[in-house]
């Protein structure tokens, strides 16, 4: 994996030393030294210091980037010779058979050669929330988790060309910062020096005259103290004390900043900070906790007995998952001798669960799944519940939904496809939604308040995303642009957002292409997410 952070430590020097500004005092404090008037030059202290907390600041950010990885996984397991033998991620190499297990990352981009039941969460590298399912053939990006299911997959790009490799070099990218501070005191520096030679010149001129002519002030030696005198009023122009101050109230920013965890590569960007007038937001981790909670559960009239114990069930199965999961409060624990005979754990491929249960209130199989695909199959009511889950999914509502049949379930062989079972009839409606986190709308209202707007790209789905938006106090929030149609033209893009504020299916190429298109239309951009499955800082550039 790549190394480079950038400017090497010879460039930072480099950059922080010979300035104008260090020209020009350095070298009248060089020629008083010459001159022996040391007592008069301890001006000199401003260009150590200003040299030094350059060159300190952007060395540590240098350092701290040097550790950043998308990749945090140490030792990878791979199959050799038909043996499954763990190696050093850098040891991987082109071909190798990558052993995929839940919890594991993937250390190389790889394509899934051999997979049962596979699930890969790649929120990491694209910010979608949900676990994707993979099917022999898909395409692996390294920096992914496995979070269900294993399989093999065989190497095809490692090093620089792969895909997390590619996002690291991104984010330890070094960029000047554009500073108006910086800016503005190089120009008054430039002004001033077109004039530092005949002032100079007349001072030295003065001093001669004052000595009785330039003749008498060589041989006596007064020559010395015209020059002194000419070096103290050149740096009499020069703005130290700002220049100093300057860079000690942005060193102050970014220490205060580092004891928030957030990493400031160049101290001019502590001011573009404070410049900032446009913020995009992530919505997953970031306006939410990650978490889902029960909303409501909408049963039909007459639903069939033991309906909430079935729904305990599948909230505590040890196979739960986080939307189950979710339901657990509301419908309480199980009756511990209320087990099935017969289960289908969830899958994202058919998106439904199942138990068989041969006795109880009412034997036979629970479903529990999407909307879509198991009111596909009910016999009765299902028009109606399917008027409610598009109106809730509208809403921005994620909604599931428990249906009984008085079959068993045909299979619950692993390796054979499951099939629902038939005679399905809905029972009820479980309607979640994103846990909002508490300060998110109070957080919002202080960035408006401060003349900052908010804009969401995020990659979930855009009426979920609205949703979460709207909850939160943005106007903008009851209508979410489908990213899928945003043009690719940077011109017409910019147009867009000239109007939108809240975006959902954003692809992470998209969200670089939006934060773009949002400077040229003149806003200074901050862009923040969660971090998720990361232990690096916030980076400020």
């Amino acid at each position: 994996m790549p190394d480079d952070t950038g400017r090497s430590l010879a460039r930072i020097l480099r950059a922080n030393l010979f300035t104008l500004f260090n020209g020009i005092v350095g070298a009248s404090f060089l020629l008083l030294l010459l001159l022996g008037a040391w007592q008069d030059a301890l001006f000199g202290f401003f260009v150590v210091t200003n040299t030094l907390i350059g060159v300190v600041q952007e060395f540590r950010a240098k350092r701290t980037l040097a550790r950043f990885a998308v990749l945090n996984a140490s030792r990878a397991l791979v199959r050799r010779d038909g043996a499954d033998v763990e190696c050093a991620v850098e040891d991987v190499v082109l071909d190798d058979l990558l052993v995929l297990r839940p919890g594991g990352q993937i250390v190389a981009d790889a394509e899934l050669v051999d997979g049962s039941e596979l699930e890969v969460d790649e929120s990491l590298l694209t910010g979608e929330a949900n676990p994707v399912s993979a099917r022999v053939g898909r395409a692996l990006l390294s920096g992914s988790t496995v979070v269900a299911g294993g399989g093999l997959a065989r190497v095809n790009r490692v090093g620089t060309d792969s895909y997390s490799a590619k996002i690291t070099l991104e984010a330890r990218e070094f960029s000047l910062v554009r500073s108006e501070l910086r800016e503005s005191i190089a120009r008054i520096i430039r002004w001033i020096s077109l004039g530092l030679i005949p002032v100079g010149a007349i001072v030295v001129n003065g001093q001669m005259q004052a000595a009785g002519g330039w003749a008498a002030a060589l041989s006596s030696g007064a020559w010395r103290d015209a020059a002194v005198a000419a070096v103290a009023s050149i740096i009499a122009m020069v703005p130290q004390g700002l220049v100093f101050m300057t860079s000690l109230a942005l060193t102050i920013g970014a220490v205060r900043l580092a004891r928030r965890r957030v990493l400031v590569q160049e101290l001019s960007a502590v001011e573009g900070l404070a410049r900032v007038d446009m913020l995009c937001v992530d919505k997953t981790g970031t306006l939410t906790e990650g978490t889902l909670t029960l909303d409501e559960l909408k049963p039909v009239e007459h639903p069939a007995p033991g309906w909430q114990q079935a729904l305990a069930w599948f909230a505590t199965e040890p196979g739960a998952n986080t939307t189950t999961q979710a339901m657990a409060a509301a419908v309480g624990p199980p009756i511990r001798d209320y087990l099935p005979d017969a289960t289908v754990p969830f899958s994202s491929r058919y998106k439904w669960s199942a138990a068989y249960f041969r006795e109880g209130e009412s034997p036979g199989t629970w479903v529990l799944g999407g909307a879509d695909v198991v009111l596909g199959t009910t016999v009765a009511g299902a028009a109606e519940m399917q008027r409610q889950v598009t109106r809730l999914a509208s809403a921005g509502r994620r909604t599931v939904v428990l249906a009984h049949s008085p079959y068993p379930l045909t299979s619950t062989v692993p390796t054979v496809a499951p099939a629902l079972p038939k005679g399905l009839e809905p029972v009820a409606v479980v309607v979640l939604r994103e846990r909002v986190r508490a300060d998110a709308a109070e957080t919002i209202g202080y960035f408006g308040s401060q003349g900052v707007q908010v804009c969401v790209i995020s990659g979930d789905d855009p009426l979920t995303v609205g949703a979460v938006a709207h909850e939160i106090g943005l106007p903008a929030g009851l209508v979410a642009v489908d990213a899928r149609s945003l043009p690719t033209d940077p011109v017409a893009l910019a147009e867009v957002l000239r109007t939108e504020r809240v975006f959902g299916r954003v692809t992470p190429q998209q969200k670089k292409a939006m934060v773009l298109a949002l400077q040229s239309l003149g806003y200074t951009v901050a862009m923040t997410g969660d971090g998720k499955r990361t232990s690096t800082p916030s980076l400020t550039r």
